[in-house]
């Protein structure tokens, strides 16, 4: 996660952001209320896996197709039965329909816009480039300052005493 606020990279469990101190707490609650659960993520299909899926049906629905108008020419002659017939019209059509459907359907799955997974987070590259200049090169430690007063105040105490 970065901080909203200067755009620095922190650690999730964070309180607050080490640089400039801002309260992560709400942010990462707000964040994590947002989140996809990575189960109902599906990644865009390629169009290879498109087409591939389109042939498949279309070659079902030709093998259909043939095998229906095979078996309604074949149930009139061989079997001399009617039903057989109808049968054979039924997947006739019903092969034309799958041809259909997944020739719209190839179609329609390539020219809809597919959804894309960020890859990576966009951020701005300089959010505010005066912060980073106003920081000191080294930030003193509470010890040191602390230490310099008590080093002057010894000084002053060693100037006031008479020899």
């Amino acid at each position: 996660m970065f901080c909203p606020s200067c755009g620095t990279q922190t650690v999730s469990k964070q309180k607050y952001c080490r640089a400039c101190g801002m309260e992560l707490a709400p942010v990462a609650a707000l964040v994590d209320s947002r989140r996809i659960p990575p189960e109902s993520f599906k990644p865009a299909k390629s169009d290879r896996e498109i087409t591939f899926r389109a042939v498949k049906a279309i070659t079902a629905g030709v093998f259909l197709f043939f095998l229906g108008a095979i078996v309604s020419l074949a149930g009139r002659r061989v079997f001399l039965r009617e039903d057989i017939t109808t049968a054979g019209v039924f997947l006739l059509f019903f092969g034309l329909i799958l041809i259909v459907f997944a020739f719209f359907q190839g179609l329609w799955g390539k020219t809809m816009p597919q959804p894309t997974g960020r890859t990576e987070a966009t951020t701005q590259p300089d959010l505010n480039p005066l912060a980073a200049r106003a920081l000191p090169a080294t930030i003193p430690s509470v010890t040191e300052s602390t230490t310099r007063i008590i080093e002057e105040d010894s000084k002053d105490s060693c100037d006031r005493q008479p020899s």
